[in-house]
């Protein structure tokens, strides 16, 4: 997987340098550095978060999503990380795509849109089946 991400983000590249940049994202608990970008406060929560030792057995039995999903006290820098990890498994899902020859239009048409779908009217709108009750 390594040669696949050194692929699209060869070494010595502005993607290498922005890979860098965000590092937090993937190791926050590693990182030594103010993570480009920061707010002094942004930057004063996230040398708490990372300096909560329940937070860093959290870190290490969870996915990523999860553990920056589930840190509600820490929202501001846990909104930065969940705008970054998307593209973290884009490979992942190229891979599968091409694997299975998929068709992705649909769902990007959908994704890229800034139209909000109206779930309970889509829902109301399906016949149930019969079995189901």
């Amino acid at each position: 997987m390594n040669d696949s991400v050194e692929k699209y983000f060869p070494i010595g590249t502005i993607w290498d340098e922005k890979l860098k940049c965000n590092s937090w994202v993937l190791s926050p608990f590693n990182t030594h550095q103010k993570p480009q970008g920061f707010t002094v406060d942004q930057y004063e929560n996230f040398l708490e978060l990372t300096s909560d030792s329940t937070l860093k057995e959290c870190f290490k039995n969870k996915c990523l999503v999860d553990f920056w999903c589930s840190l509600s006290e820490y929202n501001d820098i846990a909104q930065m990380a969940i705008k970054l990890l998307p593209f973290a498994t884009t490979y992942l899902c190229e891979a599968g795509f091409y694997r299975n020859r998929l068709d992705a239009e649909p769902q990007m048409k959908l994704q890229c849109s800034n139209i909000s779908p109206n779930i309970k009217q889509l829902c109301a709108a399906k016949q149930h089946h019969s079995s189901h009750f």
